[in-house]
């Protein structure tokens, strides 16, 4: 069974209230049934379970820079 897009991939995740702040990682499972995430904090280095929705950039290493997730409350327009 081919790996999700998302794992390997870092990332950027906002979850007011729980951690306050925008936070970095790299994923490393997708659970698609659930909408959650698996990710390795880049800082202090531990695994955290986060919502999908939390995701709000993804980074292209290829063009060193992190691209916004449109998500309907923070669409313009």
């Amino acid at each position: 069974m081919p790996s999700h897009p998302l794992v390997g991939q870092r990332v950027r995740y906002y979850l007011p209230g729980l951690r306050p702040g925008i936070w970095s990682g790299r994923v490393l499972a997708v659970d698609e049934q659930t909408a959650r995430l698996r990710i390795t904090l880049e800082e202090p280095g531990y695994e955290v379970d986060i919502p999908l929705h939390a995701l709000r950039s993804i980074y292209d290493p290829g063009r060193q820079i992190w691209k916004e997730i449109p998500t309907p409350d923070r669409r313009s327009g």
